[in-house]
């Protein structure tokens, strides 16, 4: 308890004597879902496009450059229409990002990387065509009908450049767990469903 204690105290110290900026961000988001019903089958790979909103507060241990951490709180959607299917996937994804930072000509660089915790808040289909299936839509998070567990733990990867109030932000990250909840997972051994996720965009640094 004692060590508990001494190591948030350390913790709040160097909070209180970093220097802090808070930004709000904006961009491109898509999503490559790749996943297999089988231990043998091979793995099919579709992408959906949309966007993400959001802020960041990164706090940096040694002024504005050097290591620091990102804590950060970003909603986000994509969607796509094919063969009269319509996708839409939206969710609230949580990153903390471990982060360097260094002066490069105008501006600073950045480097970051750490996990992204992801919670699906729904992800419906809708088939638009004729026969049966048609306007059926089905919530693939829902216990009754759906397959797929909300909670997802991504590892991220990215690089930043700021100059002045602006930063451009390009970032990579690789879903870790297997999107399929339990009970599917024991009724088709081997199956695995993966989110990864590529964004591009532009944030206001305060």
């Amino acid at each position: 308890m004692k060590k508990t204690i001494i190591t948030l105290a350390l913790l709040l110290a160097a909070a209180v004597t970093s220097f802090a900026q808070l930004s709000i961000g904006f961009g491109y988001r898509g999503e490559l879902h790749d996943f297999k019903d089988s231990k043998d089958a091979k793995n099919d790979l579709y992408d959906l496009h949309g966007a993400y909103v959001g802020v960041s507060y990164n706090i940096c241990f040694n002024g504005e450059d050097g290591f620091g951490i990102a804590p950060g709180a970003y909603f986000t959607f994509a969607g796509d229409i094919e063969n009269n299917v319509f996708t839409r996937h939206t969710s609230v994804e949580i990153p903390v990002h471990l982060t360097y930072s260094f002066e490069a000509g105008p501006g600073f660089f950045s480097v970051f990387a750490g996990p992204a915790f992801n919670v699906g808040i729904n992800f419906k289909q809708m088939w638009t065509g004729e026969g049966s299936s048609a306007d059926t839509m089905i919530d693939w998070y829902k216990k009754d009908v759906g397959v797929l567990s909300r909670f997802d733990l991504k590892a991220g990867l990215g690089v930043g450049y700021r100059w002045e109030h602006l930063q451009f932000n390009l970032g990579w990250d690789f879903g870790v767990l297997n999107r399929y909840n339990k009970d599917f997972r024991q009724l088709t051994p081997g199956a695995s469903y993966r989110m990864h996720a590529w964004k591009v965009g532009l944030a206001y640094v305060f």
